[in-house]
């Protein structure tokens, strides 16, 4: 998964593996909990489909190891729906009910659409609303934007 606080962590793009029954899972209950015991970090991508719930948070917080990390994509509503566009509100509920995770929140996680125009205000518009956290854009389906980017995030904490 990549370096975190000086520290290389082993993660996973989701917990939900059916295919690993019998392998790393002994059971089809508690997922998290059984893929905490092997790998030190996981990517969140329900959180791209709904904010999250406090409860579920507090959930996962409580069931995984102290040093564990949760990277955690950002709402589609943010990224799709509003295209990083007039999103202050919505980037401070979202990181505010992330912040239940504390010391085990990690990096942020955004993915642009593939139709995402290049737009250097609105981006440096975006990335100032953002607190102190560690960002990762994904481009992964929009070819070539990544290098045009370059300018805008030079010398913050944002990696693509």
């Amino acid at each position: 998964m990549g370096w975190v606080n000086g520290k290389h962590l082993s993660g996973l793009q989701r917990w939900y593996y059916d295919h690993w029954l019998g392998i790393l899972y002994n059971s089809r209950r508690r997922y998290l909990e059984q893929c905490a015991r092997f790998f030190h970090s996981v990517e969140v991508n329900s959180t791209f489909y709904q904010f999250p719930k406090e409860g579920q948070l507090k959930n996962w917080y409580n069931v995984t190891p102290d040093d564990f990390v949760f990277s955690v994509k950002l709402n589609r509503h943010i990224t799709h729906t509003k295209r990083l566009y007039d999103t202050r509100r919505a980037l401070s509920d979202f990181f505010e009910i992330c912040g239940v995770l504390g010391h085990k929140l990690g990096p942020f996680l955004v993915g642009l659409a593939a139709s995402f125009k290049k737009d250097l205000d609105r981006l440096d518009e975006f990335i100032s609303l953002l607190p102190a956290i560690v960002l990762l854009l994904n481009f992964v389906t929009i070819r070539g934007l990544a290098t045009i980017f370059l300018t805008v995030l030079e010398g913050k904490a944002i990696s693509l």
